[in-house]
């Protein structure tokens, strides 16, 4: 059984205690931090070969999971201190970003070899700048890859 490195998803678990540090002021961003790494922990239990993306959905949920327990737990200090308007998903809105994300992700698979190579390696959180040095190719061109992308995706989702 071939499980993938945990560190792998260091990157996006600091990203995700980044953005959601101020939601609650009980909960410090290390707090956050470890809440992804469980979730994380928690879907490898039950599925040692998860794909990535299955990975990050675990990650952020177990991230807002705690946060919207955080916010029932203790209702008098979650509307004191108003820090930033969060919307937590309701189960409705998580079906609809999940069709959202399915849709999004049928049309990564849709861009050439490349750039599908540049847009999945940004969302795991892997540096081009690593990738092409490993790669021994020119940085440029996967940049070049990544906005072709970027430019497609957003003709694609403006149209839709």
């Amino acid at each position: 059984m071939n499980q993938p490195d945990p560190m792998q998803y260091h990157r996006f678990a600091r990203k995700l205690a980044f953005t959601y540090r101020d939601y609650h002021y009980r909960l410090s961003p290390d707090d956050l931090y470890q809440m992804a790494m469980i979730g994380l922990l928690e879907l490898w239990r039950k599925q040692p070969e998860a794909d990535p993306r299955l990975c990050f959905t675990a990650m952020r949920r177990a991230v807002l999971g705690e946060l919207r327990r955080s916010m029932q737990n203790n209702p008098e200090t979650a509307e004191a201190e108003p820090v930033r308007t969060i919307l937590l998903p309701t189960p409705e809105a998580e079906a609809l970003d999940a069709e959202a994300v399915q849709h999004i992700l049928g049309l990564i698979e849709e861009l050439p070899d490349k750039q599908f190579q540049a847009v999945i390696l940004t969302l795991m959180g892997y540096s081009l700048f690593a990738v092409a040095r490993d790669e021994g190719e020119d940085e440029r061109k996967w940049h070049r890859n990544l906005s072709h992308a970027r430019k497609k995706l957003r003709a694609w989702l403006a149209t839709t």
